[in-house]
């Protein structure tokens, strides 16, 4: 057994004592051939984005140019189905904000027939300070309306 552990020892050398100082590795990394490829990646990755800019130059249609002014059924056929989106956004909003401030800050009949009228909102919330809100009725629990 002792024959066995010291020819073992032997086959394998230790690194400490193999490797003189401030050596390195030689068969890990071939760096001639790593240039090699990474020339050769850089190569590929930037040709196949010139052949597909080409490509897209290549295949890209040029606008229809008309050389007469479109019929009217034409002009009714470039129109999208309703409803049809916002032309100004801005404009529109401005106008929904004039509309509602105009109403919340005016008097007027909600249904005249009724009698039901709208009022300021200011006075509103005077009206409900001095008043309180209305008393309502507390609905029944829903076990009581299941049975």
């Amino acid at each position: 057994m002792a024959e066995h552990e010291h020819q073992h020892a032997q086959a394998i050398p230790h690194a400490t004592h193999d490797v003189p100082h401030g050596a390195y590795e030689t068969t890990d990394a071939d760096v001639p051939t790593l240039y090699k490829w990474g020339i050769a990646m850089f190569v590929v990755i930037f040709g196949a984005m010139g052949l597909m800019w080409a490509l897209h130059a290549a295949l890209e249609t040029p606008p229809v140019k008309m050389d007469h002014e479109p019929t009217v059924m034409e002009m009714e056929r470039s129109l999208p189905p309703k409803p049809r989106l916002q032309v100004n956004q801005q404009l529109d909003l401005r106008q929904l904000r004039e509309t509602e401030d105009k109403q919340l800050h005016s008097y007027g009949w909600v249904q005249k027939q009724a009698g039901t009228v709208h009022i300021p909102i200011d006075r509103a919330m005077d009206i409900i300070a001095e008043r309180g809100l209305p008393a309502t009725k507390t609905p029944p629990p829903a076990a009581a309306a299941a049975k």
